[in-house]
């Protein structure tokens, strides 16, 4: 969306803010926003009132609350505003979304304050979002998204080391290696020696060794160095 900058009245009314939206593919027109002072109070308390509207071709696609958002980052962290207010018809049901979609709080209501067609009134919900609700809310989408990315990166981690495991087997069975041998929970390339020797002897003891600094004539020294002192006990008794 590409918000182009007009006047800075909006039917008269002085606009700190007026906007019109459109499509920066099409330049087609999607809708506008403004903030009005209302009366001559609302410049002094950094009050302003929020008037806004999507056309119906673009509903439903989320834009409503986009713009709604965007407004507010500028009146709050641009034109330094206290707080902002907006009326809202009760049957528009979208812009009430809108308007809760974007942090606003309910604060009242004018009874039939409105008069939509000849003998029909409608309330007006009256809605604020204050600085400080600006910042909170801020602050918790901030902290969704940081917990949503360090979940990502754990189940990344995750995957990774999966696809390494996997990887490391297919690469056994190439070479003729013997899967069961490996302990999937060993770190470092650690294996457990619980198999029967290729000699056909099988080992009296269980004992962890690693790929890295396994040595076959090492093992047969230990074996026999082991064999020796038990002679020796034998002899001794």
């Amino acid at each position: 969306m590409f918000y182009n900058s007009t006047t800075r009245t909006y039917c008269g009314v002085r606009a700190p803010l007026f906007k019109i939206v459109v499509d920066i593919r099409s330049g087609g027109f999607v809708g506008y926003t403004a903030l009005l002072w209302d009366d001559r109070n609302s410049e002094a308390n950094r009050d302003a009132v929020l008037v806004m509207a999507v056309a119906g071709a673009w509903w439903g696609k989320g834009l409503g609350t986009e713009i709604c958002r965007w407004t507010l980052a500028r009146a709050f962290d641009s034109l330094a505003l206290h707080r902002v207010s907006v009326g809202v018809f009760e049957n528009n049901l979208r812009a009430l979304a809108v308007c809760w979609n974007s942090g606003f709080v309910q604060e009242g209501v004018r009874r039939k304050a409105s008069m939509v067609s000849p003998g029909r009134w409608e309330d007006v919900v009256l809605m604020g979002i204050l600085k400080e609700d600006y910042l909170e809310e801020q602050g918790r989408a901030q902290a969704a998204e940081s917990a949503q990315a360090l979940e990502a990166r754990a189940q990344d981690r995750a995957l990774e080391r999966e696809m390494a495991y996997a990887l490391a087997l297919d690469s056994e069975e190439e070479q003729g290696a013997d899967p069961d041998v490996e302990d999937p929970d060993a770190e470092n390339g650690v294996l457990r020696d619980t198999q029967t020797r290729e000699d056909g002897r099988s080992p009296s003891y269980e004992h962890i060794v690693s790929e890295d600094l396994y040595d076959e004539e090492s093992e047969e020294s230990w074996i026999m160095a082991s064999q020796g002192e038990e002679r020796e006990n034998v002899e001794e008794a």
